[in-house]
Protein backbone atom coordinates (compact mmCIF):
# COMPACT_ATOMS: atom_id res chain seq x y z
CA UNK A 1 0.00 0.00 0.00
CA UNK A 2 3.28 2.40 1.02
CA UNK A 3 4.94 2.07 -2.42
CA UNK A 4 1.93 1.91 -4.85
CA UNK A 5 0.66 5.65 -2.33
CA UNK A 6 4.25 6.59 -2.92
CA UNK A 7 4.15 6.10 -6.81
CA UNK A 8 1.03 7.63 -7.31
CA UNK A 9 2.43 10.87 -5.39
CA UNK A 10 5.29 10.48 -7.88
CA UNK A 11 3.06 10.74 -11.02
CA UNK A 12 0.63 13.42 -9.34
CA UNK A 13 1.21 16.50 -11.48
CA UNK A 14 0.99 19.12 -8.55
CA UNK A 15 0.92 22.47 -10.60
CA UNK A 16 -1.20 21.42 -13.47
CA UNK A 17 -4.49 20.14 -10.79
CA UNK A 18 -6.29 23.66 -9.95
CA UNK A 19 -9.74 22.21 -9.28
CA UNK A 20 -11.35 19.33 -7.78
CA UNK A 21 -12.56 18.10 -10.69
CA UNK A 22 -9.60 18.15 -12.39
CA UNK A 23 -8.26 15.75 -9.45
CA UNK A 24 -11.40 13.65 -10.07
CA UNK A 25 -10.52 13.32 -13.32
CA UNK A 26 -6.72 12.40 -12.97
CA UNK A 27 -7.63 9.57 -10.62
CA UNK A 28 -10.06 8.50 -12.68
CA UNK A 29 -7.48 8.13 -15.73
CA UNK A 30 -4.45 7.26 -13.54
CA UNK A 31 -5.75 3.13 -13.64
CA UNK A 32 -4.73 3.51 -16.94
CA UNK A 33 -1.39 4.57 -17.05
CA UNK A 34 -0.88 3.23 -13.38
CA UNK A 35 -2.63 -0.07 -12.97
CA UNK A 36 -1.38 -1.04 -9.59
CA UNK A 37 -3.26 2.13 -8.42
CA UNK A 38 -6.98 -0.21 -8.71
CA UNK A 39 -5.79 -1.87 -5.36
CA UNK A 40 -6.46 1.27 -3.70
CA UNK A 41 -10.16 3.12 -3.42
CA UNK A 42 -10.30 5.49 -5.78
CA UNK A 43 -12.10 7.76 -2.87
CA UNK A 44 -10.04 7.30 -0.14
CA UNK A 45 -7.32 8.45 -2.55
CA UNK A 46 -9.30 11.03 -3.70
CA UNK A 47 -9.90 12.65 -0.22
CA UNK A 48 -6.21 11.87 0.70
CA UNK A 49 -4.61 14.23 -2.03
CA UNK A 50 -7.75 16.59 -1.72
CA UNK A 51 -6.65 17.56 1.74
CA UNK A 52 -3.22 17.43 1.01
CA UNK A 53 -3.73 19.92 -2.46
CA UNK A 54 -5.88 21.94 -1.82
CA UNK A 55 -4.29 23.08 1.94
CA UNK A 56 -2.43 25.77 2.77
CA UNK A 57 0.85 23.89 2.12
CA UNK A 58 -0.06 21.97 -0.90
CA UNK A 59 -1.12 25.08 -2.96
CA UNK A 60 2.81 26.36 -2.20
CA UNK A 61 3.77 23.17 -3.15
CA UNK A 62 2.10 23.53 -6.18
CA UNK A 63 2.88 26.84 -6.76
CA UNK A 64 6.60 25.34 -6.52
CA UNK A 65 5.68 22.85 -8.90
CA UNK A 66 4.94 25.28 -11.64
CA UNK A 67 7.72 27.05 -11.41
CA UNK A 68 10.26 23.94 -11.95
CA UNK A 69 11.06 24.60 -8.26
CA UNK A 70 10.27 20.77 -6.88
CA UNK A 71 11.87 17.59 -6.85
CA UNK A 72 9.82 14.13 -6.37
CA UNK A 73 11.42 11.23 -5.00
CA UNK A 74 15.22 12.69 -4.74
CA UNK A 75 17.75 9.75 -4.06
CA UNK A 76 20.63 11.10 -2.30
CA UNK A 77 24.07 9.38 -1.32
CA UNK A 78 26.02 11.62 1.89
CA UNK A 79 28.26 10.89 4.57
CA UNK A 80 26.39 12.06 8.34
CA UNK A 81 27.83 11.63 11.87
CA UNK A 82 26.98 8.44 13.34
CA UNK A 83 25.39 10.13 16.40
CA UNK A 84 23.12 11.85 13.86
CA UNK A 85 21.83 8.58 12.99
CA UNK A 86 21.75 7.48 16.60
CA UNK A 87 21.89 10.34 19.62
CA UNK A 88 22.71 7.36 22.22
CA UNK A 89 25.59 6.56 20.65
CA UNK A 90 29.42 8.32 21.49
CA UNK A 91 30.85 7.19 18.00
CA UNK A 92 32.93 9.99 16.37
CA UNK A 93 32.79 8.27 12.82
CA UNK A 94 30.76 9.05 9.45
CA UNK A 95 28.49 6.82 7.84
CA UNK A 96 27.31 6.64 4.30
CA UNK A 97 23.29 7.39 3.77
CA UNK A 98 20.91 6.36 0.87
CA UNK A 99 17.65 7.48 1.03
CA UNK A 100 14.81 8.79 -0.98
CA UNK A 101 13.22 12.32 -0.25
CA UNK A 102 9.40 12.08 -1.24
CA UNK A 103 9.60 16.14 -1.78
CA UNK A 104 11.89 18.91 -2.09
CA UNK A 105 11.07 22.35 -2.45
CA UNK A 106 13.24 25.29 -3.05
CA UNK A 107 12.06 29.02 -2.19
CA UNK A 108 14.19 31.64 -2.64
CA UNK A 109 16.47 31.13 0.29
CA UNK A 110 15.68 27.72 1.95
CA UNK A 111 13.94 24.42 1.49
CA UNK A 112 11.09 22.67 2.10
CA UNK A 113 11.22 18.99 3.07
CA UNK A 114 8.21 16.30 2.57
CA UNK A 115 7.90 13.20 3.93
CA UNK A 116 4.58 10.67 3.06
CA UNK A 117 3.28 8.25 5.90
CA UNK A 118 0.93 6.19 5.52
CA UNK A 119 0.92 4.53 9.19
CA UNK A 120 -2.54 3.96 10.27
CA UNK A 121 -3.29 6.13 13.05
CA UNK A 122 -5.81 8.07 14.51
CA UNK A 123 -6.78 11.70 15.38
CA UNK A 124 -4.64 12.63 18.08
CA UNK A 125 -2.07 10.31 17.75
CA UNK A 126 0.27 12.51 16.15
CA UNK A 127 3.51 12.60 18.34
CA UNK A 128 3.65 8.60 16.82
CA UNK A 129 4.68 9.77 14.07
CA UNK A 130 7.20 12.76 15.47
CA UNK A 131 8.50 10.02 17.53
CA UNK A 132 9.22 6.99 15.19
CA UNK A 133 10.26 9.42 12.14
CA UNK A 134 11.15 12.26 13.38
CA UNK A 135 15.29 11.25 13.60
CA UNK A 136 14.57 10.53 10.12
CA UNK A 137 14.12 13.74 9.16
CA UNK A 138 16.88 15.26 10.92
CA UNK A 139 19.42 12.95 8.60
CA UNK A 140 17.02 14.34 5.60
CA UNK A 141 17.55 17.78 6.57
CA UNK A 142 21.46 17.45 7.06
CA UNK A 143 21.52 15.71 3.80
CA UNK A 144 19.43 17.98 1.48
CA UNK A 145 21.01 21.30 3.21
CA UNK A 146 24.34 19.24 2.02
CA UNK A 147 23.56 18.40 -1.17
CA UNK A 148 21.59 21.73 -2.14
CA UNK A 149 23.79 24.09 -0.32
CA UNK A 150 20.16 25.60 1.37
CA UNK A 151 18.92 25.79 4.67
CA UNK A 152 15.73 23.47 4.93
CA UNK A 153 13.10 25.89 7.01
CA UNK A 154 9.86 23.73 6.72
CA UNK A 155 9.32 20.39 7.79
CA UNK A 156 5.88 18.05 7.29
CA UNK A 157 5.14 14.13 7.67
CA UNK A 158 1.98 14.37 5.53
CA UNK A 159 -0.40 11.61 7.11
CA UNK A 160 -2.40 9.84 4.92
CA UNK A 161 -4.55 8.07 7.41
CA UNK A 162 -4.97 11.26 9.22
CA UNK A 163 -5.39 12.89 5.76
CA UNK A 164 -3.60 16.63 7.10
CA UNK A 165 0.34 17.76 7.47
CA UNK A 166 2.11 17.40 10.69
CA UNK A 167 4.91 20.17 11.36
CA UNK A 168 8.11 18.27 12.26
CA UNK A 169 10.37 20.95 14.70
CA UNK A 170 13.99 20.11 13.60
CA UNK A 171 15.86 23.02 15.38
CA UNK A 172 14.07 21.35 18.79
CA UNK A 173 15.49 17.69 17.86
CA UNK A 174 18.51 19.09 16.79
CA UNK A 175 19.15 20.45 20.43
CA UNK A 176 17.88 17.54 21.97
CA UNK A 177 20.31 14.91 19.85
CA UNK A 178 23.21 17.51 21.10
CA UNK A 179 22.22 17.59 24.34
CA UNK A 180 21.67 13.55 24.33
CA UNK A 181 25.58 13.49 22.94
CA UNK A 182 26.98 16.11 25.47
CA UNK A 183 25.50 13.48 28.77
CA UNK A 184 27.24 10.69 26.74
CA UNK A 185 30.93 12.36 26.68
CA UNK A 186 29.82 13.70 30.34
CA UNK A 187 29.50 10.31 30.95
CA UNK A 188 32.48 9.18 29.45
CA UNK A 189 34.65 11.87 30.84
CA UNK A 190 32.90 10.64 34.66
CA UNK A 191 34.14 7.05 34.54
CA UNK A 192 37.61 8.45 33.46
CA UNK A 193 38.09 10.32 36.82
CA UNK A 194 39.60 9.14 39.79
CA UNK A 195 36.76 10.15 41.83
CA UNK A 196 35.33 8.44 44.84
CA UNK A 197 33.57 5.57 42.95
CA UNK A 198 29.97 6.05 44.83
CA UNK A 199 30.15 9.25 43.58
CA UNK A 200 30.46 8.83 40.19
CA UNK A 201 28.32 6.06 40.16
CA UNK A 202 25.26 8.45 41.52
CA UNK A 203 25.94 11.25 38.64
CA UNK A 204 26.26 8.67 36.04
CA UNK A 205 22.67 7.46 37.32
CA UNK A 206 21.29 11.29 37.38
CA UNK A 207 22.68 11.32 33.90
CA UNK A 208 21.04 8.44 32.34
CA UNK A 209 18.02 9.33 33.65
CA UNK A 210 17.67 12.65 32.66
CA UNK A 211 20.24 12.73 29.29
CA UNK A 212 18.51 15.88 28.13
CA UNK A 213 19.92 18.02 30.99
CA UNK A 214 22.24 15.46 32.96
CA UNK A 215 24.79 16.15 30.97
CA UNK A 216 24.45 20.05 31.63
CA UNK A 217 23.94 19.99 35.27
CA UNK A 218 27.39 18.16 35.84
CA UNK A 219 29.00 20.43 33.84
CA UNK A 220 27.12 23.22 36.26
CA UNK A 221 27.91 21.71 39.53
CA UNK A 222 29.32 18.38 39.64
CA UNK A 223 33.06 19.59 39.13
CA UNK A 224 32.09 22.11 41.75
CA UNK A 225 32.05 21.81 45.37
CA UNK A 226 28.58 22.96 46.89
CA UNK A 227 29.90 22.33 50.36
CA UNK A 228 33.35 24.05 50.20
CA UNK A 229 32.60 25.61 53.16
CA UNK A 230 31.21 22.59 55.51
CA UNK A 231 34.44 20.98 53.83
CA UNK A 232 36.88 23.62 55.78
CA UNK A 233 34.85 23.50 58.65
CA UNK A 234 35.57 19.19 58.75
CA UNK A 235 38.92 19.33 57.89
CA UNK A 236 40.52 20.13 61.07
CA UNK A 237 38.77 16.59 62.50
CA UNK A 238 39.23 14.78 59.41
CA UNK A 239 42.97 15.19 59.70
CA UNK A 240 42.60 14.39 63.34
CA UNK A 241 41.23 11.20 62.64
CA UNK A 242 43.15 10.26 59.70
CA UNK A 243 46.33 10.20 62.61
CA UNK A 244 44.14 7.00 64.27
CA UNK A 245 43.57 5.57 61.03
CA UNK A 246 46.40 3.93 59.58
CA UNK A 247 47.26 0.61 58.58
CA UNK A 248 48.27 -2.03 60.50
CA UNK A 249 51.83 -3.58 58.50
CA UNK A 250 51.03 -6.99 60.83
CA UNK A 251 47.46 -7.09 59.76
CA UNK A 252 48.46 -6.46 56.03
CA UNK A 253 51.38 -8.96 55.92
CA UNK A 254 48.86 -11.62 57.09
CA UNK A 255 46.11 -11.15 55.21
CA UNK A 256 48.67 -11.96 51.99
CA UNK A 257 49.59 -15.01 53.48
CA UNK A 258 45.93 -15.88 54.58
CA UNK A 259 44.59 -15.24 50.85
CA UNK A 260 45.80 -12.52 48.93
CA UNK A 261 42.67 -11.83 46.47
CA UNK A 262 41.14 -10.77 49.64
CA UNK A 263 43.95 -8.52 50.97
CA UNK A 264 44.12 -6.64 47.43
CA UNK A 265 40.43 -6.13 48.27
CA UNK A 266 41.24 -4.91 51.23
CA UNK A 267 43.71 -2.39 50.09
CA UNK A 268 41.40 -1.21 47.62
CA UNK A 269 39.02 -0.30 49.83
CA UNK A 270 41.32 1.47 52.17
CA UNK A 271 42.48 3.79 49.72
CA UNK A 272 39.03 4.54 47.89
CA UNK A 273 37.55 4.89 51.90
CA UNK A 274 40.76 6.06 54.01
CA UNK A 275 39.96 3.05 56.44
CA UNK A 276 42.00 0.27 56.83
CA UNK A 277 41.16 -2.96 57.91
CA UNK A 278 41.20 -4.07 61.90
CA UNK A 279 41.59 -7.11 63.51
CA UNK A 280 39.39 -8.76 66.70
CA UNK A 281 37.84 -5.68 66.52
CA UNK A 282 33.78 -5.76 67.80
Amino acid sequence: RGTIIHKIMELLPFGQIQTKKQLFEWIDALKGTYPESEKISAKWLYRAIEAFLFSEIGEKLSQMDRQGNLRKELPFTVGLPVSLMNADTQAEDTVVVQGIIDICGEAEESLWLIDYKTDRIKEGEESLLLDRYGNQMLYYKAALEQILGKRVSESYLYSFSLKKFIPVNLQERSITAAFKILSILVVIYIMNRSDNPSVKLGWIVVILLFPLFGGLLYLTIGGKQPISYLRRKLEPMIEESARHLKADPEIEQELKEKDGSTASQIYYLEHQSGFPAYKDSK
